[in-house]
C-alpha cells in the first residue's frame, strides 16, 4: 500500500495544478458533451494518461503499486488472466465537503463510447472518517475511504456503485479503467 507521504504528494500536486482542473463529468455527459448535473456528480478532476503520469514523480510509485494490485486480481480471477488490456487514462478527483460526491448509482460501461472498458480501479488518497464510502448497490457493501487502499471491480451493471458524500471532509481519489485492446 502506498504510504501516507506518497498519497499526500499526489494531493499536493493536484492542488498546485489548478490550471489542469475541470468540473467532473459522467460517462453520459462526456458522451453527449453536456455539463454534469451536480445533483448527480460534484467533483473537480484532472485527467491524465498513464504515459503522462509516468513523467510526474509523484505518480510513479502509486501507479506501480496499482499494477501489483491488478496482477493480484488477475491471479484471483483466472478468467481475466490472458486477456489483452491496457490503461489509457485516469482521473485525480476531489470531492469537496459537504456536497462533493458521485451521488447516483452508476457503472463504468454505460454507453457505446465506453464499451471497451473491462476493469475499474480506485485508489483512496486520504482517509475519510465521516462517511465518504463507496457503496455497491447489489452487494449491500460500503468500502471505507482509507488512504492508500486500492479497490478493483468489473465495469458492468452488476457492480453499480456511488460515492457517499462526507458532510465534513474532502475526499481525494485516483480512479480509472483498463480497456480491452483492439
Amino acid at each position: 500500500m502506498p504510504d501516507a507521504h506518497k498519497c499526500q504528494k499526489i494531493i499536493e500536486w493536484f492542488e498546485k495544478n489548478k490550471e489542469l482542473q475541470s468540473p467532473g463529468t459522467t460517462s453520459i455527459t462526456a458522451e453527449k458533451g453536456i455539463p454534469t448535473d451536480k445533483k448527480h456528480k460534484d467533483s473537480t478532476d484532472i485527467s491524465l494518461t498513464f504515459k503522462q503520469a509516468y513523467t510526474i514523480e509523484e505518480f510513479i510509485y502509486p501507479l506501480n503499486f496499482l499494477w501489483e494490485c491488478v496482477n493480484s486480481y488477475l491471479t484471483d480471477f483466472e478468467e481475466v488472466n490472458g486477456m489483452d488490456f491496457t490503461g489509457i487514462i485516469f482521473n485525480i478527483q476531489k470531492y469537496k465537503a459537504p456536497q462533493g460526491g458521485y451521488h447516483v448509482f452508476h457503472h463504468e460501461r454505460g454507453g457505446s463510447l465506453f464499451a471497451k472498458r473491462m476493469l475499474v480501479w480506485m485508489m483512496y488518497l486520504n482517509t475519510v472518517q465521516d462517511c465518504g464510502e463507496t457503496e455497491f448497490k447489489y452487494f449491500n457493501t460500503k468500502i471505507k475511504a482509507e488512504q492508500g487502499k486500492v479497490v478493483l471491480w468489473p465495469t458492468d451493471f452488476t457492480h453499480a456503485h456511488r460515492g457517499i458524500a462526507s458532510p465534513t471532509e474532502d475526499k481525494y481519489i485516483l480512479t480509472g479503467w483498463y480497456e480491452f485492446c483492439d
